[in-house]
């Protein structure tokens, strides 16, 4: 599930680049007459400057988001391995009762059978 989550975070993180750098585009092609008759090449590099700053942002918190995905399935997955981990530890617990149980039970039947097997046995006549 969390590599699915991934994809989608990797999707989303595309389509905002596409959007990013075609609007940086459009604003490229308007810059180019305003550079002829500003004669001044600062608004393309501050265009392309700012484009690369948020492709940077959009990428970086895209991953810190699929990695706090990543985390809480992480997290929700040890809180189930520790739930059936618990329920094991009850389960063994159950059965060594019972096994000390089954235990005690042989040897009372096991000194029923000696002190059966020692009394004296009356003659029929």
């Amino acid at each position: 599930m969390a590599k699915r989550t991934a994809k989608n975070t990797g999707d989303q993180r595309s389509k905002a680049l596409a959007s990013i750098w075609t609007g940086a585009l459009a604003m490229l092609a308007l810059c180019i007459p305003l550079c002829a008759v500003l004669r001044s090449p600062m608004i393309p590099i501050v265009v392309i400057i700012g484009t690369a700053l948020l492709s940077l942002y959009v990428w970086n918190s895209g991953e810190k988001r699929a990695n706090g995905l990543e985390a809480d399935a992480l997290r929700a997955k040890i809180k189930e391995l520790e739930e059936r981990l618990s329920n094991v530890e009850v389960i063994n617990r159950f059965e060594d009762r019972l096994a000390e149980k089954q235990v005690r039970q042989a040897a009372q039947r096991a000194e029923l059978l000696e002190e059966a097997a020692r009394a004296p046995v009356p003659e029929r006549s």
